[in-house]
């Protein structure tokens, strides 16, 4: 698998420039595309040729990475405000896209998705996107698409945003803080927009880490993915209390 690299449309960034992405995402202070929709998800029109495939699997990985709805934009380009776009159209450009990133032909990503419904389809376009996607923790390095499967343990690592959060757990052995939030920075945001809103009883609690998890996944043959664990206020008491015991007695 080949490596996209990021580069400006204006000239090609150095590794060690600043990349401003809120100036290339957030132009008008929102979360968004660069271009407009036509030019990611409609082949046949002429902003297609606007920019190149992997920069346009770039821009859609950023935004999906971050949340934003791309799959209203996609909807958008086939509906009424663009009566010249057939739902065909889009369909041929996500075959289009896919076949990129996989380095194959679209005909025979077409022969393998020709039967799913437009939401499945899309579906399989986001799932893709965000398999290849990585976004470097700092903004001195580009973002690029590349198979995890391909990828050396240090470039894992380099890519791993939750590397902040294990830092903070190592040598806690209760994985409880009481002076850091043990969240990925680029989900805190998020995660403290949600819970402002949410009812107590539904709301992240940003002071333990994600767990129980268990071995290295860098080294591990089998991954086994259960559902998130609860919170227990009760359990949450008696780890306080444990903390102010004597090391030693613990």
């Amino acid at each position: 698998m080949r490596q996209y690299v990021f580069n400006f449309a204006v000239a090609k960034q150095k590794s060690m420039d600043y990349i401003d992405y809120d100036r290339i995402y957030k132009a008008y202070g929102e979360l968004g595309f660069p271009h407009a929709e036509r030019t990611y998800f409609d082949h046949i029109g002429t902003e297609f040729s606007y920019n190149t495939i992997e920069r346009k699997l770039l821009d859609i990985g950023y935004l999906l990475w971050h949340g934003y709805d791309v799959r209203a934009d996609i909807q958008h380009t086939y509906s009424d405000a663009h009566p010249s776009v057939s739902q065909n159209d889009v369909r041929q450009t996500i075959y289009i896209l896919l076949a990129e990133l996989w380095e194959g032909r679209t005909e025979y990503v077409e022969q393998m998705f020709r039967h799913k419904s437009m939401d499945a389809l899309i579906d399989e376009l986001f799932t893709a996107v965000l398999r290849y996607y990585h976004l470097p923790t700092n903004h001195y390095q580009p973002h690029y698409l590349k198979d995890p499967l391909d990828m050396t343990e240090k470039e894992l690592r380099d890519c791993n945003p939750w590397r902040e959060v294990a830092d903070l757990s190592a040598r806690n052995d209760f994985l409880l803080s009481d002076k850091h939030n043990l969240v990925c920075s680029d989900d805190k945001e998020m995660i403290e927009t949600f819970n402002a809103s949410a009812k107590p009883e539904h709301k992240y609690h940003l002071n333990i880490p994600a767990y129980p998890w268990y071995g290295n996944p860098l080294t591990a043959k089998v991954i086994v993915l259960s559902l998130n664990p609860g919170y227990d206020e009760r359990q949450s008491k008696i780890a306080a209390m444990y903390k102010m015991l004597p090391q030693g007695l613990v």
